[in-house]
């Protein structure tokens, strides 16, 4: 009797994806790691257009931002300096001065509401802009792009001030 659906196809160990998948992964990476293009600031880091200090900044962002409300995407597995526990595990103090540390971030980045929103639709949400796409830029693509990279730059240079007490690193998460 004759087995019914699809029968058994020889699959490789690794599945690499389709041709058309393959050359736009090495498109969206440039020079830079293939693996990085996973999530959109990845690919500004493979490709050069943010510096590693910048796409640190947007990591934590993002794992801040998913700490607090739940939702992380791919950038916020990219923070090196991510408290190693479980966020649910962690001491109430510490879990209380992580929220403290995003509620200061985003207060900072706040300040200009057109930057924070593409801030995080391209960091926490991962909604690759328009600007990014391989089309020919508008004068509105051109703005945008200089919003996030500002708003970047701003929670960057937030980051790299360091406040005392600053909880969200993995000295004060053990």
């Amino acid at each position: 009797m004759a087995r019914k659906g699809r029968p058994p196809a020889s699959r490789p160990a690794i599945d690499h994806g389709t041709p058309e998948l393959q050359a736009r992964r090495a498109r969206l990476a440039g020079p830079g790691d293939p693996a990085l293009v996973s999530y959109p600031l990845g690919v500004l880091l493979a490709n050069g257009d943010v510096g590693e200090d910048a796409h640190q900044a947007g990591c934590r962002y993002a794992w801040l931002y998913g700490f607090v409300f739940g939702r992380t995407g791919a950038a916020a597995r990219g923070w090196i300096d991510a408290p190693k526990p479980e966020p649910r595990d962690l001491p109430e103090p510490v879990a209380a001065a992580i929220e403290a540390d995003f509620r200061a971030a985003a207060g900072v980045i706040g300040m200009l509401p057109a930057a924070k929103r593409a801030l995080e639709n391209l960091v926490v949400f991962g909604c690759e802009p328009r600007w990014m796409r391989p089309v020919a830029p508008t004068p509105a693509d051109v703005v945008a792009a200089k919003i996030f990279h500002q708003a970047l730059a701003i929670l960057s240079r937030h980051f790299r001030e360091g406040r005392p007490g600053d909880s969200a690193t993995p000295d004060s998460a053990a």
